[in-house]
């Protein structure tokens, strides 16, 4: 428990340390609030690190932490590339290799474009901050902490397993004299390697899922209030009042789907790829018996956090059209039963907007439509696709 303690009150030293407002734009606004009343602290900690959400910072040390990062995406790609050209001839599936160097690419692209976002997504913890109350702080933390910790876990293993005829991997074929030096590279390696895919793309996940959490928690309370209200009291103020509400509630959706759009839609394909080339190592079981037990562990840590990533991240943006459409049917319940009860025949130009409004559901890039049937679907075309081209 102490030790939680002091992890809390070193995140929100450096939250408070390293904000330095205007007192004018909306940034210096939410700053003025507890920095734990937006996000869970250790989220924010790690998007202002990885150059996601924008601060003015009075240290000039954490200005340097995006840049460290993107040089670190940069170098997990040419090393993935240097790799592929150094080992091509002797790579048993050289699709699902591909596949895979391909994921670090698009982590990559993914950083630069949320961080090119920054300005958007710090307005968008605003509008939250307006409307949001406190939710599933304790679990996005925990998990925030389990991912930032993988990295170190699975260089660990795999440093553990690694046999002297794999370690060459990591060293271009030659063979390092010094055993410290190759267990420092192999681990140094591995710590990068994770922490760019999958720990990177997961924890930008991990915020939309968060963000798509609230928002329909907040749908989901102005739900519970229709419900609680009786026929009687649902005149017109009233409904004029949660109308209001809601209307926030859309304007945060329509910024999250602004943001998210593109990068979440990367996250699908990412993740996507990394299931191909896992899948195709899987099918292809000759030559992941031929490689060793490292081989597979390393193959099942990687296809649980892909998995993972692409069923829970479809899975819970695909309760919010969930609950707008709970939403719409609690409106219209409570309005026929005041209608027969009161035999009343009001005008209902507003309540007509409501019901009849489509129903929302985030996309990626207007492609993918995200709701929980998707999930089988795509889960069903990957297979189909991987044993086409697998086999």
């Amino acid at each position: 428990m102490a030790i939680l303690n002091l992890e809390n009150s070193a995140c929100k030293k450096l939250c408070l340390k390293t904000i330095k407002v205007s007192p004018n734009s909306e940034s210096s606004k939410m700053s003025l609030i507890k920095c734990e009343t937006i996000i869970p602290k250790f989220l924010q900690v790690f998007l202002f690190l990885t150059g996601l959400i924008e601060m003015n910072i009075k240290n000039k040390r954490y200005k340097k932490a995006p840049v460290i990062f993107g040089a670190l995406l940069l170098f997990a790609n040419m090393d993935n590339l240097a790799i592929l050209f150094v080992g091509i001839k002797h790579l048993e599936s050289l699709q699902s290799f591909i596949a895979y160097v391909f994921t670090y690419t698009l982590a990559a692209l993914l950083w630069f474009i949320m961080h090119l976002r920054r300005k958007k997504l710090t307005d968008l913890l605003y509008k939250f901050q307006k409307l949001s109350i406190s939710t599933h702080y304790a679990m996005v933390n925990l998990l925030t902490a389990i991912l930032c910790c993988m990295p170190f876990v699975f260089a660990a293993i795999i440093l553990i397993l690694v046999s002297e005829n794999h370690a060459t991997f990591f060293t271009y074929g030659y063979a390092v004299k010094e055993q410290w030096l190759q267990i420092v590279i192999i681990y140094i390696k591995n710590c990068i390697y994770t922490f760019i895919f999958p720990t990177f793309p997961n924890l930008v996940a991990l915020f939309y899922c968060a963000t798509c959490i609230r928002s329909s928690y907040l749908i989901k309370l102005l739900s519970d209030e229709i419900v609680r209200c009786s026929p009687h009291s649902f005149t017109s103020s009233k409904r004029i009042k949660i109308v209001r509400q809601k209307s926030k509630i859309d304007d945060i959706l329509d910024s999250i789907q602004d943001i998210f759009s593109l990068p979440s839609f990367i996250i699908i394909i990412l993740n996507l790829a990394a299931c191909f080339s896992l899948l195709g190592l899987y099918l292809d079981m000759t030559s992941m018996q031929a490689r060793g037990v490292i081989f597979i562990v390393e193959w099942a840590l990687y296809a649980g956090n892909a998995i993972a990533g692409l069923v829970l991240t479809l899975w819970i943006a695909g309760y919010v059209p969930i609950e707008d459409s709970r939403f719409k049917e609690e409106f219209y319940k409570k309005m026929k039963m005041r209608m027969l009860l009161l035999g009343l025949s009001e005008e209902m130009e507003l309540e007509k907007w409501i019901i009849t409004r489509p129903e929302f559901a985030f996309t990626g890039w207007n492609i993918l439509s995200y709701r929980r049937s998707s999930v089988f679907a795509l889960v069903g075309t990957l297979l189909t696709y991987t044993f086409l081209v697998v086999r």
